[in-house]
């Protein structure tokens, strides 16, 4: 499996279901302006907003440490 990369769809990556993600444009990292809309509003929280994520919320910023990664884009790039 060496050299296998995975590829993220462009857009928002808020999952719509099992199999697709949003879509629309990103205006922050890799949420676009109705998903990070919901973060924010619930960043007081303990969980993560992330559907399904059991985790929970760093620092209370409404997502756990690997989806705030996704949503920022940082694991584009193998970061």
């Amino acid at each position: 499996m060496g050299g296998r990369q995975l590829i993220a769809p462009p857009g928002c990556l808020w999952p719509t279901s099992y199999y697709t993600s949003c879509g629309a444009a990103s205006i922050r990292g890799r949420l676009c302006r109705y998903h990070l809309s919901q973060v924010l509003a619930q960043a007081s929280g303990w969980g993560c907003t992330w559907p399904g994520c059991q985790r929970l919320s760093s620092a209370g910023e409404g997502l756990c440490s690997f989806h705030t990664a996704v949503a920022t884009g940082q694991t584009d790039q193998g970061q």
